[in-house]
């Protein structure tokens, strides 16, 4: 009867291990971030608002980014096949000016995108394409202005022995030349535009770098982590 009773304990025992064990065990992790309130994505889906619980379990690489208003994103790639993970702290680094001023000296708008101030950036951006571009055209303009005139002074060189052409070759010649001038004024009032552009940006980001703005964000509470094992281990001891 004891022999009986003691395989009869063995073989529950046997059956509600495994219950045990699921029973301690939670898909998913933890993600945190500091400061808190940042946009969790996931592969470049939103999956929630730091401090909270992914309730899924992963198996794979994934992108991960955390963004947070005045904090640099933050962007790494997951490896979950590794080892099961518990939780994910980010740590994100705020924004400094003197990043977004080294921005705009390389390129015009970059430091105001950096500090997020996207309209600004845009307008620098675009205003300096602009001027750059028709400071293309306006150069080469001027290179064919410019060898236009030349070859108008050859040929007047050689006209101007007969009386009959030195009166046209010098007329063709004076026109070139205004041309040339008028080229020339061009090119020099695009190559300042563009330059002036280029200034206004770096001084935007030297005397109007924006402050911080605050997030008003509403977090859900969570429960502390009981544990931060994902595989629990459960001893059991009884008498036969």
């Amino acid at each position: 009867m004891n022999i009986l009773n003691n395989k009869f304990i063995q073989g529950a025992l046997f059956l509600l291990l495994p219950l045990s064990l699921q029973a301690n065990y939670q898909e998913g992790f933890y993600i945190n971030t500091r400061p808190q309130g940042a946009t969790i994505f996931l592969e470049g889906e939103i999956i929630g608002k730091s401090p909270f619980w992914f309730p899924h379990d992963m198996n794979g690489n994934y992108k991960l980014k955390a963004k947070k208003q005045g904090y640099e994103t933050w962007v790494r790639s997951i490896d979950f096949r590794k080892g099961p993970i518990d939780s994910i702290h980010i740590s994100l680094k705020e924004k400094k000016q003197v990043k977004a001023v080294l921005r705009s000296f390389i390129i015009p708008g970059w430091g105001q995108r950096y500090s997020q101030q996207d309209t600004k950036s845009k307008i620098f951006l675009l205003s300096e394409i602009v001027a750059l571009a028709g400071l293309s055209l306006s150069q080469l303009n001027y290179r064919n202005k410019l060898d236009d005139f030349n070859q108008a002074k050859s040929d007047y060189d050689q006209m101007s022995l007969s009386y009959l052409e030195e009166r046209a070759a010098w007329n063709h010649w004076q026109n070139n030349h205004a041309q040339l001038e008028d080229a020339y004024q061009t090119r020099n009032i695009l190559l300042i535009t563009s330059l002036a552009i280029y200034a206004l940006n770096i001084f935007d980001s030297l005397f109007f770098y924006p402050e911080i703005r605050k997030e008003i964000e509403f977090i859900k509470f969570q429960p502390p982590l009981l544990s931060s094992n994902r595989i629990h281990i459960i001893q059991l001891s009884f008498k036969l």
